[in-house]
């Protein structure tokens, strides 16, 4: 059955109607008159904040059959089609911050962001270095707010490090910082929806399962890691990125 972040039905600002944004394989983005974005995905992308995910491996280049949503009141409508669906939770994952084990995930971290950015770097990336090795000053100072829209695409580099930042305060505080009141004016619309659910400590299934892969169950890590790397052209990585410099910061506190 398709399957429905909660929120989208209880969160006023989604109510109304959509029109496509952006359209990919495996993914729609729809926008409504309160610049509330949605995903539409397949089967494959993680159940997540403002997502619906389909029950079926639908290729969205090859077909028009989900080119309209509404949603109203409780009412889910693709196409001008009432479709049943399941609620979607976000799940909670919080953990104590043990230094030995975390001075572990940093090194990990590093060996495999290291590895990545050679692809990155190759001729025919999109990813400029000097835009990296910029981002990661920036981190490393915890200036989050001067990566805001820094980069290109639906999500710039410098938001998935904030993103990945934020996931690890996610994981071991008991708040962070209001990220998204800033961002909905100095980023992309898709960047402001992500923030959005992350200061609310909104995690999708795929973040919960990589903390539980890197601080809880390492059964399948590196496979899984691997998995998370690919995400976009950069997005992975720049989670990951972000992720470490917030554990490498918080460390110094400990």
């Amino acid at each position: 059955m398709i399957s429905v972040d909660e929120y989208l039905l209880s969160d006023g600002r989604y109510q109304g109607i959509y029109h496509l944004h952006s359209g990919y394989k495996k993914v729609l983005n729809f926008v409504n008159e309160n610049r509330a974005i949605v995903s539409v995905v397949n089967a494959s992308i993680s159940r997540g904040p403002a997502r619906i995910q389909l029950d079926e491996d639908i290729d969205f280049l090859t077909t028009n059959k989900y080119e309209a949503l509404r949603i109203c009141e409780r009412n889910l409508h693709i196409s001008d089609e009432a479709i049943p669906y399941e609620l979607w939770k976000a799940k909670s994952l919080k953990l104590s911050f043990h230094y030995d084990k975390v001075q572990c995930v940093i090194a990990y971290l590093g060996k495999r962001l290291q590895q990545q950015e050679q692809e990155l770097f190759d001729s025919h990336s999109k990813v400029d270095q000097l835009i990296v090795e910029t981002i990661k000053t920036n981190l490393k100072q915890g200036q989050l707010e001067s990566l805001l829209g820094f980069g290109m695409g639906l999500t710039p580099l410098g938001d998935d490090c904030i993103f990945g930042y934020l996931f690890g305060m996610n994981l071991f505080d008991t708040s962070i910082p209001d990220i998204y009141s800033i961002a909905k004016e100095k980023t992309t619309l898709i960047s402001s929806e992500f923030l959005y659910h992350m200061n609310q400590q909104r995690i999708s299934d795929a973040l919960y399962k990589l903390g539980k892969c890197l601080f809880v169950d390492e059964k399948n890590v590196d496979d899984y890691i691997s998995e998370i790397l690919h995400y976009g052209s950069s997005s992975g990585y720049g989670i990951l990125l972000g992720l470490k410099n917030y554990l490498e910061r918080r460390s110094q506190n400990v």
